[in-house]
């Protein structure tokens, strides 16, 4: 064998050292960096169905961050609750903020 043979061989077993050492790293940080979001969505969505269920107590805590998330879980906290005597979640509806396209 040639040394330009033995060097090529030995870059071939690095790259693929390195392929699965990046592999190990990146698919394990994407599932926590997408379950992250995921888990706030399913926090407030459950407490939505509580709310909508007759839980008029029930709430999200407190939102973090500046994002839509943030912004969805600070709406459901400001649904009426039963001590403040508010109406039902069925007939509150939250607010919206609606943008139209056309032109005035």
């Amino acid at each position: 064998m040639t040394a330009d043979l033995l060097t090529r061989q030995a870059l071939d077993r690095h790259m693929w050292k390195y392929s699965l050492l990046t592999l190990g790293v990146v698919v394990p940080a994407t599932a926590l960096a997408s379950e992250l979001p995921a888990r706030r969505l399913r926090r407030v969505a459950r407490t939505a169905r509580r709310i909508t269920a007759g839980d008029l107590d029930a709430r999200t805590g407190t939102a973090r961050g500046g994002d839509e998330i943030a912004e969805i879980s600070a709406v459901v906290a400001r649904w009426p609750t039963a001590s403040s005597g508010g109406s039902t979640p069925s007939s509150a509806s939250p607010p919206t903020s609606r943008t139209s396209c056309a032109p005035r």
